[in-house]
């Protein structure tokens, strides 16, 4: 569904539980907005306690984003993040890729995801960094970090940063 129709499916801003609507809403204004060029339609549902958002590049590829229950997960193309982000880190990773600001960050060691987060142009800090994430302390032996720019007004939704 569009995110009009989904902002009047998820719980209201007095659940107190879920941050759905806030996300639902900051993301269609962010949208509004920039008015990404690249943007192909974004669409979602609601699958209490998941809000499910699905972004179309031009490119052709999609980043699907499942958030809720201390969860969020954004994957596609070489996007692979599954920690948490909080009601205001989604919506500043969100935001950032409609402008072309974000970066994923993906650490692999030994052939394997040990760590993975988002940097956003002018915040001074991960996005998404989980403390407890035992990979984390294999993440410091050298290996490979890979850097990608997400973005929806490039013809290309990722490439290296």
């Amino acid at each position: 569904m569009r995110l009009d129709e989904l902002a009047a499916a998820v719980p209201g801003p007095a659940d107190e539980w879920s941050d759905a609507f806030a996300v639902v809403t900051r993301f269609q204004r962010a949208i509004e907005v920039s008015k990404p060029a690249n943007l192909l339609g974004v669409t979602g549902r609601w699958n209490d306690p998941y809000l499910e958002l699905r972004l179309a590049h031009t490119d052709g590829t999609d980043i699907a984003v499942v958030h809720g229950d201390g969860y969020t997960e954004i994957t596609g193309g070489p996007l692979a993040y599954r920690h948490y982000l909080d009601t205001e880190e989604l919506v500043a990773v969100l935001t950032a890729a409609l402008v072309g600001s974000l970066r994923y960050v993906r650490r692999d060691r030994f052939g394997r995801l040990v760590d993975s987060y988002f940097t956003v142009a002018g915040v001074d800090r991960r996005l998404g960094a989980d403390s407890l994430n035992p990979g984390r302390v294999v993440a410091w032996l050298p290996g490979t970090d890979r850097r990608i720019r997400v973005t929806f007004t490039d013809v290309s939704a990722v490439a290296p940063a």
